[in-house]
């Protein structure tokens, strides 16, 4: 296994040690504790809900199993969704035994910019209590580059891919009551969210059970293909997981600023 040394970066600016970089396979005793492969009948239904397969030959993508460990701490899960910069996981801080978010941006995603946008509203903004910002970043070497991490709260589905159509009135109010205490704290800062829309806001969720297998009860198993292109490292497609109703939290956050 080849170890990279780089800097983590805290919220503020600051700058640590970073742990070794690197990938490992967490050695299950039973392959199917990670999730099942789909047979090749769904494999298209996967490849539609997945970021683009070209993007890992070309090395924009860093490639993800589930099981990987990554930097010697978090441990994946189960993947969140995407976007059109980047990846994000559900992993577990094997440190802290907690679930954390991983985003990992792909290369040539302005994530200079990003870093800079939630270090500065962390520093300024009086009240985050509606704002999805990092707790930690560092980056990940790969032969193409540098691709950066940041660590979040794991937080549930967007709006766009979760609409509250069964909720009732007060819940959408107090959704809508959220969001402008979020903006309020934007422009108290002199901030403006570049790119308002229901894809950047999350709903909270309720902590998930220790137990791999029992988190899998609560979000589903994950539903994945290898990658069937050539890349650098294996990896896996996998379709967003699917949290039962009863996880989605009662309240909202603003993020990808």
């Amino acid at each position: 296994m080849n170890w990279v040394l780089t800097t983590d970066s805290l919220p503020g600016g600051s700058t640590q040690s970073a742990p070794l970089i690197g990938e490992s396979i967490f050695e299950s005793e039973d392959a199917e504790d990670w999730g099942d492969f789909v047979d090749s009948d769904e494999e298209p239904d996967v490849e539609f809900a997945c970021e683009a397969i070209n993007l890992y030959p070309k090395g924009s993508c860093y490639p993800i199993s589930i099981s990987d460990i990554i930097v010697e701490r978090y441990r994946i899960i189960h993947k969140l969704g995407h976007s059109a910069f980047s990846t994000v996981w559900v992993a577990q801080d094997m440190t802290k035994n907690r679930d954390v978010a991983l985003k990992i941006l792909m290369l040539g995603s302005p994530d200079d910019r990003d870093c800079q946008m939630q270090s500065e509203i962390i520093s300024i903004a009086k009240d985050l209590t509606y704002l999805l910002l990092y707790h930690r970043t560092f980056l990940l070497p790969s032969p193409h580059g540098q691709h950066r991490v940041f660590v979040f709260p794991p937080k549930g589905p967007n709006l766009r891919n979760y609409p509250p159509r069964k909720a009732p009135i007060a819940t959408s109010m107090l959704f809508a009551v959220q969001l402008l205490k979020a903006l309020k704290a934007l422009h108290e800062a002199e901030i403006v969210h570049a790119d308002l829309n229901t894809a950047n806001i999350m709903y909270t969720l309720q902590p998930l059970n220790n137990i791999i297998s029992e988190k899998y009860k609560q979000i589903g198993r994950p539903r994945k293909m290898k990658l069937w292109t050539e890349q650098w490292k294996d990896g896996e497609l996998v379709m967003p997981m699917k949290p039962k109703e009863e996880l989605i939290g009662d309240s909202i956050v603003l993020g990808d600023f």
